[in-house]
């Protein structure tokens, strides 16, 4: 899997790897390949979850952990 949106909202926050690591108690290996699609399995979702509660509050999880890129719902 790879997730665009996710990219794009770490990098408008200043959110890296390091952080979703931290985030959910996970090896930043362990992210990398979750990001990367290096795996063959999406992010579980109780980290996407996690991800979005902790570090995006106010983002739906469906436009973070999108597939596709998607403009950002307002």
């Amino acid at each position: 899997m790879h997730y665009p949106n996710l990219e794009a909202e770490m990098a408008r926050f200043g959110i890296d790897q390091s952080d979703i690591a931290e985030t959910t108690g996970k090896h930043i290996t362990t992210i990398s390949k979750w990001m990367s699609g290096t795996v063959d399995s999406a992010f579980p979702v109780k980290h996407a979850l996690k991800v979005k509660r902790d570090l995006f509050p106010d983002m739906p999880v469906e436009y973070l952990f999108a597939e596709e890129p998607e403009r950002k719902a307002s």
